[in-house]
């Protein structure tokens, strides 16, 4: 017997407040999905339009941009610094 069918036994016999705090907590690691890659400045990103991998082209370090193409439907895209910074 699982933790998931310990929760939900304990649950159908009401054994209080605390088994649905715990069911609460178990279900929510379960169904958590994993963390998106945050990119990081310099290094390459995924793909806006397919999620394949990002090449990085070449950084502009005066207006702090990063010119990338996706190695497998060429997409092109450009992303500064400033909106990195932003998303983490």
């Amino acid at each position: 017997m699982g933790l998931l069918d310990r929760i939900r036994t304990a649950q159908a016999q009401g054994e209080g407040s605390d088994a649905t705090a715990v069911a609460s907590s178990a279900t929510a690691d379960v169904e958590t999905q994993p963390a998106k890659p945050r990119q990081e400045w310099g290094k390459p990103g995924r793909c806006p339009q397919c999620n394949g991998r990002g090449y990085l082209d070449h950084i502009d370090l005066i207006d702090r941009l990063m010119y990338q193409h996706c190695t497998e439907c060429r997409h092109e895209w450009t992303i500064t610094e400033a909106e990195l910074v932003a998303q983490s």
